[in-house]
């Protein structure tokens, strides 16, 4: 309904150490929030392996996976526009204006596809 590039983020939240990692230093920071407040539809698709999630949850987050994630890599960020060109965006442990950059060039990529 928004017209906005839909950003996928594939985790393990509790038992990944890189998605640990990702949550704690570049969700957790304003700037990131901000940008993808403004630019992105956020959607976590979180395979965790203590806590439970729902069966509707489960079924949505594998579908996801089959879709855009087959190999089942974590973390694992795939942007989606709204006419379905999609992009991969890696983390390699940067900090967020870095990740942010990559995540504004992969926007910009699949814009003028």
């Amino acid at each position: 309904d928004e017209n906005k590039a839909v950003l996928i983020i594939f985790s393990g939240s509790d038992w990944c150490k890189n998605c640990i990692q990702f949550e704690k230093g570049i969700m957790k920071d304003s700037s990131f929030q901000q940008f993808i407040r403004e630019n992105v539809l956020l959607l976590n698709a979180d395979f965790p392996q203590k806590q439970k999630l729902s069966e509707k949850l489960i079924q949505q987050n594998e579908f996801l996976a089959e879709r855009y994630n087959p190999k089942g890599i974590f973390p694992m960020f795939v942007l989606v526009s709204p006419n379905k060109k999609t992009a991969v965006i890696s983390f390699q442990h940067e900090a967020a204006a870095p990740f942010t950059d990559k995540l504004k060039a992969a926007l910009a990529s699949i814009s003028q596809q």
